[in-house]
């Protein structure tokens, strides 16, 4: 049975002034209680945002909406709060316990009905609907609070992800990898590439040059960096003197940068090269990344790579060697079909002499997702379907395909000036890609048969 209350009215309409103040004065407590909690709290917010999260941008909006307008909002909604469900209800424990709950369902109601405000109409913003705002968003390329936020919670369904891999790896049969950390890296990759957007990948992880300062580090060597007022970006690795230049594409869809496992397979392949007296100084092209530039911007800096080592180096294109792997391997292509088929949307380019070489691994040569190979090696590889399909129309950005996006469109015929020694191709017998690198080299072989190696190794 509940306990009988007796209350006593704090105000009633006979009494006057002095107990009219000190009806103000209980309501007036909890309002500056709430206020002073509030300011507190979005301060905190406020200092977060601007120095880890979107910077100062908009910092005028945002500073009248967290300093002024919320703790005003919070204390006058929390003070009114209190007198009315627990000043005349509740006292002791029971008071303290009720206004803990109603703030944080205060604080959490206010703030979400806020970012939705925003969201839809634009309020406490310069932009002034949902589609301006991404637009703007889209332009700037970079993420919300909530996206950066929501990239460290995808961490949650990753470490899922990586507990359900490792009890179904012994499950796992033959239609699944060669072996069991295969399927621990494969099932990672796949959950990180599907759960996060290209932005939030770029953001989690370091970028490429940031690699190479690390490598720069701790192998003890000084960085050298280029860039120019073309666009391009890079970085050396090796001996300047050296016989060979190789320029170096990496992979990732066009939306992920190079991991630490660049800067140590390919200097590993430079010492191997260096052992059998071949010297090489690699040149690692940084190119930019989807969304903050799409095709044909990555072509370009692949055209102008060439023309740096050729041209303002002085370097023959007799000793220069195109390395790429998946889409690092498509623009080494799109490169040398621009040699032959100069194209429109990247600035000409002629050279005297072939290119000694050219090293293609794993191949993106299709943007297609229909081959069998797809299908019967989707639990083998670590490159997810949708995600490729997605990738690759974030590249394109609405442009129509061609012989310089998909190589494998190309006919027969489109390959037989191709400037180019030696070629070798490099794939896996379990990887998605395997079909269309296939059918390419079969093209591709047809006027260079002694010129071309393709080595499909085995699971």
């Amino acid at each position: 049975m509940a306990p009988n209350y007796a209350y006593q009215p704090i105000i009633t309409s006979e009494e006057g002034f002095p107990t009219a103040r000190k009806r103000r004065a209980i309501y007036l407590r909890p309002f500056l209680l709430f206020w002073l909690n509030s300011l507190f709290a979005e301060v905190i917010f406020l200092a977060v945002g601007v120095f880890i999260m979107t910077g100062t941008r908009d910092l005028i909006y945002k500073a009248l909406w967290t300093l002024v307008f919320c703790p005003l909002g919070m204390g006058g909604a929390m003070g009114g709060v209190i007198n009315y469900f627990i000043v005349d209800h509740y006292y002791g424990k029971k008071a303290a316990h009720f206004t803990g709950i109603l703030s944080l369902l205060m604080l959490g109601t206010c703030n979400y009905l806020c970012y939705s405000l925003d969201r839809h109409f634009g309020w406490f913003r310069k932009t002034s609907t949902i589609q301006e705002r991404e637009k703007v968003q889209a332009m700037n390329h970079t993420l919300s609070i909530w996206e950066r936020i929501d990239a460290w919670l995808g961490w949650l369904s990753v470490g899922a992800e990586l507990v359900y891999a490792a009890i179904s790896g012994f499950f796992r049969g033959p239609s699944g990898t060669d072996s069991y950390q295969h399927h621990l890296i494969q099932a990672a990759v796949k959950k990180i590439t599907r759960r996060f957007t290209p932005l939030q990948l770029q953001y989690i992880f370091k970028s490429y040059d940031q690699l190479y300062l690390d490598y720069c580090r701790s192998a003890q060597i000084e960085p050298r960096f280029v860039a120019n007022e073309r666009g391009l970006k890079g970085f050396w690795i090796g001996c300047p003197t050296a016989k060979y230049v190789v320029i170096n594409f990496h992979g990732g869809g066009f939306a992920m940068d190079a991991t630490k496992s660049y800067l140590d397979f390919w200097p590993s392949v430079a010492r191997a090269l260096s052992d059998e007296d071949i010297t090489t100084d690699w040149f690692n092209i940084t190119y930019t990344l989807t969304p903050h530039a799409t095709y044909p911007t990555q072509f370009c800096e692949a055209v102008e790579a060439l023309r740096y080592v050729i041209e303002d180096l002085g370097r023959s294109a007799s000793e220069v060697v195109l390395v790429g792997d998946s889409a690092g391997a498509n623009l080494c292509l799109a490169l040398l079909s621009h040699l032959s088929h100069p194209s429109p949307a990247a600035p000409q380019l002629k050279i005297t002499e072939p290119l000694k070489a050219i090293v293609l691994m794993s191949p993106w040569l299709s943007f297609r997702n229909d081959w069998s190979s797809m299908k019967i090696n989707e639990d083998k590889d670590i490159d997810a379907r949708e995600v490729t399909e997605r990738w690759s129309q974030d590249y394109l950005n609405g442009v129509s395909t061609d012989n310089y996006t998909e190589a494998l469109r190309a006919p027969e015929t489109w390959w037989e000036g191709a400037l180019v020694k030696q070629s070798l191709v490099l794939a896996r017998s379990d990887e998605v890609l395997l079909d269309p690198i296939k059918a390419w080299v079969r093209k591709f072989s047809v006027y260079h048969p002694p010129n071309l190696r393709s080595t499909i190794r085995p699971s």
